[in-house]
């Protein structure tokens, strides 16, 4: 007879795009909250610099153009048997929130710096959705592993290697972000970066 469900929260995962006038997706059913900021200029420029002072803060107070952040949370039961304590029912939550910006031109904006904006906010959501993307690998492998463990040495043993390796996933994932961010320089070779410098 399996023991009362047993619920576990991952820390909260925050991931930002770097904002040097400038700055990832859940599979398809997995459900993504946008937040949208608003943003005031009347050139790409002053856009920009405004959300370089005004835009999403991290959790060490800098400033973003765009933010990321998911959650983890998994669940699951025991199941005692005469050799081992095993994993039942596992299942996991995952919630992630964007915070993208939004800017409504005035009049006189130049239709070339409209779709200059357009073009950077398709890409600027392409880089979050990678973020997300790493969020939703986590809630995947966190219950694919704890489905398939076991402890000889009974359901408390069982507890504490489950809640070790999940913190093992998570901090893995960490590693994921930071070398995504990297290798895409926070998404400017996505095209993550408002080209101000031609549409003033």
């Amino acid at each position: 007879m399996a023991a009362a469900p047993v619920t576990r929260r991952g820390a909260a995962i925050a991931f930002a795009l770097a904002a040097a006038l400038g700055a990832g997706a859940p599979a398809a059913s997995e459900p993504v909250t946008v937040d949208y900021y608003d943003v005031h200029g009347d050139t790409l420029l002053e856009v920009a610099r405004w959300m370089d002072r005004n835009g999403p803060a991290g959790d060490d107070g800098r400033r973003f153009h765009g933010y990321t952040r998911w959650q983890v949370s998994w669940r699951y039961q025991f199941k005692p048997g005469r050799d081992a304590c095993a994993t039942a029912a596992v299942d996991t939550d995952l919630k992630v929130t964007m915070q993208l910006p939004r800017w409504r031109p005035p009049e006189r904006v130049p239709a070339a710096a409209v779709r200059e904006w357009e073009r950077y906010m398709v890409a600027l959501r392409a880089h979050e959705d990678g973020h997300a993307a790493i969020g939703a690998a986590v809630a995947e492998a966190i219950r694919r592993e704890l489905a398939a463990m076991r402890s000889p040495s009974g359901c408390a043993a069982l507890a504490e290697a489950i809640e070790r390796r999940a913190s093992q996933i998570l901090d893995d994932h960490k590693a994921r972000e930071l070398a995504y961010d990297a290798s895409t320089d926070h998404g400017a070779t996505q095209g993550a970066r408002l080209r101000v410098g031609v549409f003033r």
